[in-house]
């Protein structure tokens, strides 16, 4: 088994894959940078968790799901956007990332525009508050979904 927060990231993973637009360039945090013809893609973490400990046996962890997108073209905004309704939609709607999670939602969205010419790059990052429950003593298993 893996960290629910690992779950987590890999079941996102999955989902987002099943966008074409990506063609299979969806990964955990990367070290090194995409050329712009390795573009759109996307990257997933769960950089923030915060804890409630709702009895002796139970740890209730609130996980930040973010995906950031990359993107280049003369329309960057409007490409983000539509990608944003296939990630959004994919999230969301994977039976994958609820057997993790017992509640998704987007929480939150912010663009980053590079500098402007013919082909602008920019970067999408889409926060998706989650909940999951664990054991207090058990990082891997999910329970109460």
């Amino acid at each position: 088994m893996a960290h629910v927060r690992q779950q987590l990231r890999e079941a996102a993973i999955a989902a987002l894959g099943n966008i074409a637009a990506f063609e299979g360039r969806v990964t955990a945090l990367r070290a090194h940078a995409r050329n712009i013809g390795d573009l759109p893609a996307a990257q997933v973490s769960v950089p923030i968790e915060e804890n409630e400990r709702l009895d002796t046996q139970a740890l209730l962890r609130r996980l930040e799901l973010q995906v950031m997108v990359l993107a280049a073209s003369s329309a960057v905004e409007d490409d983000l956007d539509a990608l944003a309704v296939s990630i959004e939609t994919a999230i969301t709607g994977s039976a994958a990332v609820q057997a993790v999670a017992s509640d998704i939602y987007l929480s939150g969205a912010a663009v980053e525009i590079g500098d402007p010419g013919e082909t602008k790059m920019a970067e999408l990052t889409l926060s998706f508050a989650t909940v999951v429950m664990t054991p207090d003593d058990d990082p891997e298993t999910v329970e109460g979904v």
